[in-house]
């Protein structure tokens, strides 16, 4: 009975890490192409109008994700709705792709992902993403987060669909889609992730030191699942690991690191964009 507790335990553990590594397998990797800006200093600029604007221009290998960060304050009203729209200039009757999502709660930083279903594939090509809200009560106000300087050479911060201060741009981040799928792309994420920032950023020190807990953590899973064979050897009698108790192993190991290095999205909110 013991035998067959044990077994149902090890074919446990490999169902369960291998279904994980296939749906972490399945996922598209986002390649960050245009950071932010170490040198910004931001600020928050209220949507008086209801519209605000940036014009872009689709980074090398394609444009798939832009991330902003905005604060709704909701006063009196029950939600506020964001529209998000992408033409290829400002006042252009071509919609590329649109996508919107309704805010239920104030919040002094949200950061929103927006997310291609058709990424946009010629590097070098304008692209003018419009965001229009909606409001229930007068009294609500909503502000988009921004750098006062020209920090983004290929484009301008819009109100109205016009230029209002020259030289200002929205505080956002462009993502490529990869050409490969997780877990065999995220090296090329990490490397493009530090690369795309000079080399005295904070963001080596973060990444190096994720790499060095991994190596810390896979290590003390392989040692302190090595230690519970060797004890549970000893317990059973049993002189060899068997296939399934390795393929345990290996699942196991392989599920912490992917965990460890998967860059799950920090935004909470992701708007689709088709």
């Amino acid at each position: 009975m013991k035998t067959r507790w044990i077994l149902f335990i090890e074919l446990l553990v490999i169902v369960v890490c291998c279904s994980v590594l296939i749906w972490f397998a399945g996922r598209p990797v986002h390649l960050l192409r245009v950071p932010t800006s170490p040198d910004i200093r931001p600020a928050y600029a209220q949507s008086l109008t209801g519209v605000k604007g940036q014009t872009m221009s689709v980074p090398k290998g394609g444009l798939v994700r832009i991330d902003l960060e905005v604060r709704p304050v909701l006063v009196n009203g029950e939600q506020i709705q964001m529209i998000f729209e992408i033409f290829d200039y400002p006042g252009s009757d071509t919609l590329i792709a649109s996508g919107s999502f309704v805010i239920h709660d104030s919040s002094d930083n949200l950061p929103i992902a927006l997310i291609l279903k058709n990424p946009i594939l010629n590097a070098g090509d304008p692209i003018y993403l419009r965001m229009a809200i909606v409001t229930t009560d007068s009294a609500d106000r909503f502000y988009y987060r921004y750098s006062r300087t020209d920090t983004y050479a290929k484009g301008q911060f819009f109100d109205l669909d016009a230029i209002e201060v020259q030289g200002q741009d929205l505080y956002f981040r462009l993502y490529a889609p990869a050409e490969n799928y997780a877990p065999l792309v995220w090296a090329e994420a990490l490397l493009d992730k530090v690369a795309a920032y000079p080399i005295d950023h904070p963001i080596w020190i973060n990444e190096l030191s994720g790499l060095l807990l991994l190596c810390i953590v896979s290590t003390v899973v392989i040692g302190g699942a090595m230690l519970l064979m060797i004890c549970y050897q000893y317990g059973t009698g049993r002189k060899k690991w068997t296939s399934r108790t390795a393929a345990s192993l290996v699942s196991a190991t392989m599920f912490v690191a992917i965990v460890a290095t998967n860059e799950i999205f920090t935004s909470d909110v992701v708007v689709n964009l088709v």
